[in-house]
């Protein structure tokens, strides 16, 4: 890895994301929530989690789940290109982690870096700098 990668690192769970831009690998990590606005609808999740179970036992917090992180894949492989990303890293909860991996395009799949399966939607950008940096030890 170069150091001067510019990577998008995002935090996300079933029902909301984080998006971050480190632009020099190590670097700080600085926010933008600009970014996912308009995929943050807090209506269509509160009734989706309160529909019914549909057919094969997935339930309407399911579907909602699933839609949201499918935009959200759209809405980071727009960025990769719009904002000249070289990496991705994701962090989510087991499940999310692996509806993001199955929704992902092959072109976002492949500048996919590292990867998390850990709830940290909540974590702050310096918590996040120190997870990135174990992560890539780790990987090392």
């Amino acid at each position: 890895m170069r150091q001067d990668e510019r990577t998008l690192v995002v935090t996300a769970d079933g029902v909301q994301a984080r998006v971050f831009e480190e632009a020099r690998r190590g670097g700080h990590l600085i926010e933008h929530t600009d970014w996912l606005e308009d995929l943050h609808s807090k209506s269509g999740h509160d009734s989706a989690v309160r529909g019914t179970h549909g057919r094969h036992g997935e339930s309407g917090a399911d579907k909602a789940e699933a839609a949201f992180l499918g935009k959200l894949c759209d809405r980071l492989d727009a960025l990769m290109t719009a904002e000249s990303f070289d990496a991705l890293i994701l962090i989510a909860p087991p499940r999310a982690l692996g509806v993001l991996r199955e929704k992902m395009a092959k072109g976002l799949h492949q500048r996919l870096a590292l990867d998390e399966a850990h709830d940290r939607v909540d974590a702050t950008a310096e918590a996040l700098t120190k997870i990135i940096r174990d992560l890539r030890q780790a990987k090392a």
